[in-house]
C-alpha cells in the first residue's frame, strides 16, 4: 500500500536504559548478563509495541502495517539528570527495542515474529533523541515511529 501522508506511531516502554546494554558498560558485563537483560527489555517492548500497533489499526482502519521507510524519534524520560548519558551510547542500548518493531527479528539463528511495526530497519533513520526530566512518570521510553510516503 503506497501511503500518501506521513503516519506515526507511538509506543510507550515502561522502563529505562539498562546501562549494560550501552557500548561502555557491555564491554565489562560478562556475556549472560547482557543476554537476560536485553531479553527482558526485548519482552517489554514487545508487549508495549503490540498494544501500540493494535490502538493505531483501530484508529485507522482500512490502514496497513508495517511502514517501509522513515524517521524513528525517541524521548526518554527520567527522574534526574544523572540518568542522562552519551546520546550515541543511549542510541547503542535502545538497539534491543528498535529490534522490536520490526516485521521479524534474528535471535541465534532463528527469526522470531516481532511487533510488524517497521519493515527493514535500514530503511529507518533515528532523527532525533531527547532526554526530558519528569521525576512523576520516569522512566519510560517513547519511541515515535513516522512513516514517510513512498
Amino acid at each position: 500500500m503506497k501511503l500518501s501522508k506521513k503516519q506515526t506511531i507511538t509506543v510507550v516502554i515502561p522502563s529505562c536504559i539498562p546501562r549494560i546494554l550501552t557500548p561502555n558498560k557491555s564491554r565489562l558485563a560478562h556475556w549472560g548478563q547482557i543476554t537476560k537483560v536485553k531479553n527482558e527489555l526485548q519482552r517489554t517492548a514487545l508487549f508495549c509495541a503490540i498494544d501500540a500497533k493494535n490502538r493505531w489499526l483501530k484508529e485507522n482502519p482500512g490502514a496497513t502495517l508495517p511502514f517501509e521507510k522513515g524517521l524513528l524519534w525517541y524521548d526518554l524520560i527520567i527522574k534526574d539528570r544523572r540518568s542522562i548519558m552519551d546520546d550515541d551510547g543511549a542510541i547503542a542500548g535502545l538497539k534491543a527495542c528498535r529490534d522490536i518493531l520490526q516485521t521479524a527479528y534474528k535471535v541465534k539463528d532463528e527469526m522470531m515474529p516481532g511487533a510488524g511495526i517497521i519493515g527493514n530497519d535500514r530503511e529507518f533513520v533515528t532523527a532525533q533523541l531527547h532526554w526530558i526530566i519528569d521525576k512523576e512518570s520516569a522512566p519510560k521510553i517513547v519511541i515515535t515511529v513516522e512513516s514517510q510516503p513512498s
